[in-house]
């Protein structure tokens, strides 16, 4: 049964657009890439890089770690399980770029597996040159059993064969374009997995180009190994606040092997999830191939066009807080400085009501006692002069005229009459004479 499904497998691979080797360059292992048809040489700035194009790690500038699992070629009559999964992860290089580490595996269960281990590294020429290289070591195992102890190759030269392997590759962006061209090779170097013969694993040459937005992914690519080609196509797009991706492809070969694909994925700032679909139209008897991968992102992780978004707004709220508080505080402190202007009137009007009122009380204390002195002056009338003295006289004078100047009084004018009497004639004083104004009397 064992040797049955080993020749299954043999064969499902052999038409699953690829010979079983091709496990080891399987550049679409993980859920995106297969979504996609296989068209992802040209997509960079991902962790899935170390599988499919080295140089589009350069531009990762945060840790990310990813795996996976997949179900091959499900409800194959003879109860096959075709299995494989992933697991990477990249670590950003100040000033270099991106080295990242990968681990793939495939095979029957209980019969045979393969593991290929990955060592990549890519960095900037400039900021629209990628470059990377990887290195990759390959391990084939047989399971042992009573099977494949009878068998000579296996009981000769055992269960297993290492291999190593290397790849290269660039990525060229059109800037300001939304336009990026991939270009990688597999296996350069014709790496020997063979058990008793020589099995070499062939170069693989791929070459793709990407129409590359923020919200859609468009891509094409061709692979040529020896004398077989394959042209893919694939698409994403983002909806829902750049947090829901839905995703479709198509693989197409020389040999009449074609594919369909679809999946989607879900993100947040630090996780996502993705799923894929792949439908082998040349196989019959099968529900396809279903993978679901998983990623985790630590450090300077790339904010969507949401998040950006929602950060200006923060940030706009932000500056208009600050404003409203700065008008705020400029408002209490203009508030303050009335405040304290208003006291200062207020203080200065009830400093001038006090001098008021104290002139007022003057101004009473002054008419009171002016008051006073005319009553006094009523009865009483004062002698301006404590003695005889001498006037000249001037015109317009007269006796009452005088009598009110010295005396207050001008009912007294007959004292300066009786003292100039020989001086006056019928009462007119002429201007010139010397008039004696006489010491009052009371």
């Amino acid at each position: 049964m064992k040797k049955l499904k080993l020749n299954i497998l043999i064969l499902l691979t052999a038409l699953y657009a690829a010979p079983l080797q091709a496990m080891f360059d399987d550049g679409s292992a993980s859920s995106r890439p297969l979504a996609m048809g296989g068209a992802f040489t040209c997509v960079y700035g991902t962790t899935y890089d170390v599988f499919s194009n080295p140089a589009g790690l350069a531009s990762l500038q945060y840790y990310e770690i990813v795996t996976g699992y997949n179900k091959r070629l499900i409800g194959l009559t003879d109860g096959s399980d075709i299995m494989s999964a992933i697991f990477g992860a990249n670590l950003p290089v100040k000033g270099f770029g991106s080295i990242g580490f990968g681990w793939q595996t495939t095979g029957l269960s209980g019969i045979y597996q393969e593991h290929a281990f990955t060592l990549a590294l890519g960095t900037a020429l400039s900021n629209n040159i990628y470059i990377g290289g990887s290195l990759k070591g390959y391990l084939k195992v047989f399971t042992g059993d009573a099977y494949t102890a009878l068998d000579p190759v296996f009981a000769s030269i055992g269960y297993s064969k290492t291999a190593f392997g290397a790849g290269a590759g660039v990525i060229l962006k059109l800037d300001p374009l939304p336009v990026v061209f991939g270009f990688s090779g597999d296996n350069l170097n014709n790496p020997d997995v063979g058990l008793a013969g020589s099995d070499m694993l062939v170069p693989v040459y791929k070459a793709g180009v990407a129409f590359m937005t923020e919200d859609i992914t468009l891509t094409a690519e061709a692979k040529i190994k020896t004398i077989e080609t394959y042209l893919s196509l694939g698409a994403e797009g983002w909806v829902i606040s750049h947090n829901l991706v839905l995703r479709s492809g198509f693989n197409m070969s020389s040999k009449g092997v074609n594919e369909i694909a679809a999946g989607f994925g879900y993100r947040t700032h630090n996780f996502d999830v993705n799923y894929a679909f792949v439908l082998p139209v040349g196989i019959s008897g099968t529900m396809g191939s279903h993978m679901v991968n998983v990623s985790f992102k630590f450090g300077d992780v790339p904010k969507t066009k949401e998040e950006k978004g929602l950060e200006q707004l923060n940030a706009e709220l932000a500056r208009a807080k600050s404003d409203i508080s700065t008008d705020k505080e400029n408002d209490e402190k203009v508030r303050l400085e009335n405040e304290k202007k208003i006291e200062e009137l207020n203080q200065a009007v009830k400093q001038k009501d006090e001098q008021i009122s104290k002139i007022k009380e003057k101004e009473d204390i002054v008419k009171s006692v002016a008051t006073e002195i005319n009553k006094k002056l009523d009865t009483e009338p004062v002698n301006k002069i404590p003695q005889e003295i001498t006037y000249k006289a001037v015109k317009g004078d007269n006796l009452k005229g005088l009598a009110e100047k010295y005396y207050n009084d001008a009912k007294k004018w007959t004292l300066i009459y009786n003292a100039n009497k020989d001086k006056i004639r019928g009462g007119v004083i002429v201007p010139g004479t010397m008039i004696i104004i006489p010491k009052a009397v009371k």
